[in-house]
């Protein structure tokens, strides 16, 4: 992936089509996309591409139509030129064998026509963050049931990625996925009235200057979207909602950290695909453990492998007597996968709660802060620990 195809934080798209509706639908689909711009060309210029514009671009589009174009020479030479240039391939409905021969060209991804929006836009942003054409990290924090105390761990992560470290200030926000109680904002007593139900049904709206409205900022400098929204939580067409503000949250942060909801939504797949890492926050229990254990068989299958994802055991207890779940046991149950064990400081994130306070501002030593200071550390460097 080219670096410098990017003009400011935007990621460039060379699209070939023949299909003027595909061309037209690709424009209007990429154009509301803060973070994508595009240059359109007619498909037969395919197979004259070269490397100034595998240079100047990040993602290629091509339209292959009815597949008559994967028997030309021309083409195939073409694709292996690009080499390691993510492409995406649209089609019409293919044949089996038509079907094969696309997939040894070793595309991205494959969209079927008609072009649909959601589909195109996660394969744009999967591709976009899997692959780092932008300096733009987005780790989600994924609770393993409910009171597991994911969003102390993701409120925690945001501040620490704001800290400024080896002379650079970054930017970070905290993004509240959970729109059903809006915990975080009540977590840090910062209060967001703003309706999100408003631009339900025009989500086209969300642009930078839109994001820049209804965000806050904490004290401690790093920048919160919080809402509680029950119509964007159960309505149906809260996905692309999501995804938008995802998208243009991401191009101003150099680091955005989501807070998912315990539940599934219709657009959790779709975040989970693209983020670069994930950490999923567990109770210090049986069936926190298990429950921990099962979204990482579902986190694989969404993501293809366990690359990127790692592990908060919650209010780790140790003692003397008593069945206690010891560490070589929870390694054992996540095999081997990174895991950050967090001691029980119940009475430290209460007070925190109650006095509106990071728990580190009520105890700067506290060992629950140094251990997500750690992993805000392998945040930053797109890995787990």
């Amino acid at each position: 992936m080219n670096i410098s195809a990017t003009i400011g934080g935007r990621t460039r798209l060379l699209v070939f089509s023949s299909d003027a509706d595909t061309t037209r639908r690709l424009q209007t689909i990429i154009s509301s996309l803060a973070l994508f711009d595009a240059d359109i060309r007619d498909v037969s210029a395919f197979g004259r591409i070269g490397e100034n514009d595998l240079v100047k671009y990040d993602i290629l589009v091509v339209d292959v139509d009815d597949g008559a174009l994967l028997e030309n020479s021309e083409f195939n030479a073409a694709r292996l030129r690009i080499g390691k240039t993510p492409v995406v391939f649209v089609s019409r409905t293919l044949a089996p064998e038509q079907m094969r021969v696309l997939m040894r060209l070793d595309g991205a991804d494959w969209i079927p026509k008609p072009i649909e929006a959601r589909p195109i836009i996660e394969a744009l942003n999967s591709i976009t963050n899997r692959l780092g054409s932008a300096k733009n990290i987005v780790h989600a924090v994924l609770p393993a049931g409910g009171g597991a105390g994911a969003t102390s761990v993701s409120i925690m992560l945001a501040y620490y990625l704001s800290r400024s470290r080896k002379r650079e200030a970054p930017s970070s926000a905290l993004f509240d996925l959970d729109f059903s109680t809006g915990l975080a904002g009540a977590y840090l007593n910062i209060e967001n009235a703003y309706d999100l139900g408003g631009v339900r049904e025009h989500p086209e709206r969300i642009d930078l200057e839109f994001v820049n409205l209804v965000r806050k900022t904490h004290k401690t400098g790093f920048n919160l979207f919080s809402f509680e929204s029950q119509d964007i939580a159960v309505s149906d067409k809260s996905a692309e909602l999501v995804l938008r503000m995802l998208d243009v949250i991401a191009l101003q942060h150099d680091y955005t950290v989501l807070d998912l909801p315990t539940g599934e939504a219709r657009w959790s797949d779709a975040v989970l695909r693209s983020v670069n890492t994930v950490t999923v926050v567990c109770n210090h229990n049986v069936p926190g453990l298990q429950r921990a254990k099962d979204l990482l068989r579902r986190l694989v299958e969404i993501r293809g492998d366990n690359n990127g994802i790692s592990i908060v055991v919650n209010r780790v207890r140790t003692g003397m007597f008593g069945r206690i779940i010891g560490k070589k046991e929870i390694l054992k149950v996540f095999q081997g996968l990174p895991t950050t064990m967090m001691p029980n400081e119940t009475e430290l994130f209460f007070e925190s709660l109650n006095r509106g306070l990071l728990p580190v501002e009520v105890h700067s030593r506290s060992k629950s802060c140094k251990r997500l200071s750690v992993l805000a550390d392998a945040v930053r460097e797109g890995v787990t620990v």
